[in-house]
């Protein structure tokens, strides 16, 4: 569900930023699991376009996508990919 309220803003994705998580979320697609009601204000980086997803996790490694949310972009994000 989309938030237009502080800190949210009525952007579509939401950067967990807590370092135990550290997770994107899609808020039009919010479970009841991804826990965003949890999320404290500090730990909130609000992100208003897939494309700015996308330039936010080649810029920050270690963040992963929400397989409640995202499922299939979660699934695709963490193949594991060889090159042999």
């Amino acid at each position: 569900m989309v938030i237009n309220e502080h800190p949210f803003k009525g952007n579509f994705y939401l950067a967990d930023l807590n370092p135990l998580s550290r997770t994107i979320h899609h808020l039009p697609e919010e479970k009841q699991s991804c826990n965003i009601h949890k999320i404290i204000e500090p730990h909130i980086k609000m992100i208003d376009t897939e494309s700015n997803v996308n330039r936010f996790l080649l810029l920050n490694e270690d963040f992963n996508i929400c397989k409640c949310c995202m499922p299939n972009k979660h699934e695709l994000f963490n193949k594991n990919i060889s090159i042999d």
